[in-house]
């Protein structure tokens, strides 16, 4: 199990890596999709910024509740912060940022990175996730994955 806990945990940052690692060869090499004007371009930042306030204020939540992002050492469910909205509330700041990013570069062709992004976690991590946690609180997540939507 701890091998495949081990590349869960670490597919969410590679697959952001390569999503800004694309978006700057899309941006670089396919310049004739830069449709997006400077200086609106610019307002990716302001979604940067809510996706890093989201995922910096569940870290917080994590460490005010002593428990870790890790599901086999986690003792605590949490169901506060934006957890009380979402199952998912890191994996959608990081959607925040990667869409952010696509909107900076320019590239109209980076903006689907975004649904590639989502759909890859839904299917290769939030899946195994889900099933290690209910493993782990048992009744009270199943009961929370009925009351909280997995993304919004």
């Amino acid at each position: 199990m701890k091998s495949s806990y081990l590349k869960i945990f670490y597919i969410p940052p590679v697959l952001t890596t390569y999503c800004v690692v694309a978006m700057y060869f899309l941006r670089r090499y396919l310049p004739a999709y830069n449709l997006l004007p400077y200086p609106y371009n610019y307002a990716g930042f302001l979604f940067v910024l809510i996706g890093l306030i989201i995922m910096v204020s569940t870290v917080y939540l994590f460490r005010k509740h002593k428990t870790t992002l890790e599901w086999k050492t986690s003792r605590t469910l949490l169901k506060t912060g934006f957890y009380k909205y979402s199952r998912n509330p890191i994996y959608i700041g990081l959607a925040f940022l990667i869409f952010g990013l696509s909107v900076y570069s320019r590239n109209v062709l980076a903006l689907p990175l975004v649904g590639l992004f989502l759909v890859a976690l839904r299917f290769g991590v939030i899946r195994i996730e889900e099933r290690m946690l209910a493993a782990t609180f048992g009744k009270e997540y199943l009961q929370y994955m009925i009351d909280v939507r997995r993304w919004l």
